[in-house]
């Protein structure tokens, strides 16, 4: 992993010292909440791990580098360079909206440095490269599972769609659910 993982802006005599995973997550704005609790999710796997990462027969020490997005696709991609060119990370988790990641994907594709969005749904997301990663089911599906559900478990004939207008989360689910009614 350490070796195969690490960004192309690390130099190859470079030794690892340090497993170097950054986390791109909103900490402040409106989605905030969901920042932490994913921050919180990779303290637990830090102490579960009792801070290393074994590869091979060699454990090194793991670092989460925490930066925040704010939510904002400018504030991510400035976070994705610092993380990359900065901070040397080998990979990086977040950001946990498609927007962000569509906006940030590019720059972690051109440094070959692999990216998981938490819950990027948008099917653009992974089409940007083969070192861009998702961790949730795209709209499409989910919509489709949502109106098979309501067909041939709830015995529904008909339904009414509530959905957010400009939020593109939203409008993708209704439009999977609509088509797949």
């Amino acid at each position: 992993i350490v070796s195969m993982c690490a960004c192309s802006s690390a130099k190859k005599e470079d030794t690892v010292e340090t497993i170097k995973i950054g986390l791109a997550f909103p900490m402040s704005g409106t989605a905030a909440m969901a920042g932490k609790y994913s921050t919180h999710g990779a303290d637990v796997l830090k102490e579960e791990l009792g801070g290393k990462i074994t590869v091979g027969d060699k454990e090194y020490p793991v670092e989460f580098v925490t930066m925040d997005t704010e939510g904002s696709e400018e504030k991510t991609t400035n976070v994705y360079q610092k993380l990359i060119e900065e901070e040397k990370v080998i990979a990086i988790v977040g950001p946990d909206s498609s927007k962000c990641m569509l906006a940030a994907a590019p720059i972690a594709q051109n440094a070959k440095c692999p990216a998981i969005t938490t819950f990027g749904t948008n099917t653009a997301v992974t089409e940007v490269g083969n070192y861009i990663f998702r961790a949730c089911f795209i709209d499409p599906y989910q919509g489709e599972k949502m109106a098979t559900y309501a067909s041939e478990k709830l015995g529904a004939k008909t339904a009414a769609v509530f959905y957010q207008t400009g939020n593109d989360y939203s409008e993708g689910l209704m439009n999977a659910f609509v088509e797949k009614a």
